[in-house]
């Protein structure tokens, strides 16, 4: 669990940056650009790197 709780850290991590450095900025330029979309990862990557702490952080090991 804890491997997986810091997979599902990085993951999210990934889809934020992707999200906030790709879309962000089509969306300043063109907000009719197909990659705008990405923008709607970041969510996804904040959910995950959330999922991932508490998997992480609060797993006991027995």
């Amino acid at each position: 669990m804890v491997r997986f709780g810091l997979f599902l850290i990085y993951i999210g991590i990934g889809l934020v940056a992707v999200g906030m450095l790709v879309g962000f900025p089509f969306l300043l330029i063109d907000s009719k650009h197909p990659l705008t979309s990405l923008i709607g990862l970041v969510p996804y990557g904040f959910a995950a790197a959330l999922l991932g702490m508490v998997m992480r952080f609060l797993h006991r090991s027995d």
